[in-house]
């Protein structure tokens, strides 16, 4: 992320001008979360994708065996 100044600006409650500055988020941040050990992954390409269902990712071969084994159910 970057800081953009957007100059100084007169504010209620505050004595004298404040330099006010805008968050910027430079790229697009994804992320997933294991349905079953709750593991935050940040990088799809080092998961365990779902056979079937592209929007489902596991931390390990473990958490995916758990998730089938749970779907048959």
């Amino acid at each position: 992320y970057i800081l953009k100044s957007q100059g100084k600006h007169s504010l209620k409650n505050v004595s004298g001008e404040t330099e006010l500055h805008e968050l910027r988020i430079i790229e697009n941040i994804s992320f997933w979360i294991d349905p079953i050990c709750r593991m935050l992954i940040l990088n799809k390409e080092d998961s365990i994708a779902h056979p079937h269902t592209s929007s489902l990712f596991f931390c390990s071969v473990n958490c995916l065996n758990t998730y089938m084994e749970q779907d048959r159910n």
